[in-house]
């Protein structure tokens, strides 16, 4: 095959995703922590009510830390622990800010008590502000417990990076 026509194939297979950012960590215990983020994407969100005040509606819902349209969204969120691999809950997490410059992944901090129970805990931030989140893996099943713009509990979480250890 001509390179031309291969490279053009796998940009156009790639489509918007070609810009994806890929961040990566590994946390104590092995635990690996990717975060793909990438061009926020029109077509894949109701978008209202943008010309009413500085925040637009995304999905029904006024997006956290961002005044009017976001630029880039997280595309995914994934846990490898134990050979088992997981993938979090990340929607409405706009603007994450994660440049290693201003903290990025370095703000994403957990533990897993084994391979199906774990707990974890990063903040966000971008010039119009920030947000925290807090993701448990119990059973096996991710779920979102905390996505919060709230300055109390952003302060938490930079005093606590990692979610309490049950005794």
């Amino acid at each position: 095959m001509n390179l031309k026509i291969w490279i053009w194939s796998v940009v156009l297979l790639l489509g918007a995703d070609a810009h994806a950012e890929i961040y990566k960590r590994t946390l104590p215990g092995g635990i690996r922590v990717t975060v793909v983020d990438g061009p926020f994407d029109r077509s894949l969100h109701s978008i209202k009510d943008c010309g009413q005040a500085d925040t637009c509606l995304i999905d029904n819902v006024p997006p956290l830390s961002t005044i009017g349209l976001p630029t880039t969204e997280i595309k995914s969120i994934t846990v490898n622990v134990g050979g088992r691999h997981y993938v979090l809950p990340s929607d409405r997490m706009f603007d994450p800010g994660l440049d290693p410059r201003s903290g990025g992944i370095e703000r994403f901090a957990g533990f897993c008590s084994d391979s199906f129970n774990c707990a974890f805990r990063a903040r966000f931030s971008e010039a119009g502000g920030a947000y925290a989140v807090e993701w448990l893996i119990s059973g096996g099943v991710p779920i979102r417990t905390v996505l919060s713009a709230s300055i109390d509990i952003s302060g938490l979480f930079a005093e606590h990076p990692s979610p309490p250890k049950e005794k």
